[in-house]
């Protein structure tokens, strides 16, 4: 969980008191699409500061398959 939240693999070993870098990474397992994730959270934060902009634009939605 850490990991995917941002936290590098050496700051999660280091919590975590593995003293080998392997030891983490045998047990950091990446959501299945981090990539879209990322994609997501972003165009959450673009949206959000354009609601909350005085000059409000028009947002369009629309679709798009990230394979």
């Amino acid at each position: 969980m850490m990991v995917n939240s941002g936290a590098s693999l050496p700051i999660v070993g280091k919590i975590l008191g593995h003293t080998q870098a392997s030891t983490t990474q045998r047990y950091a397992h990446l959501e299945e699409n981090p990539a879209r994730k990322a994609a997501e959270e972003a165009a959450a934060r673009i949206v959000k500061a354009m609601q909350s902009s005085p000059k409000r634009g028009k947002v369009v939605d629309f679709k798009q398959s990230f394979g």
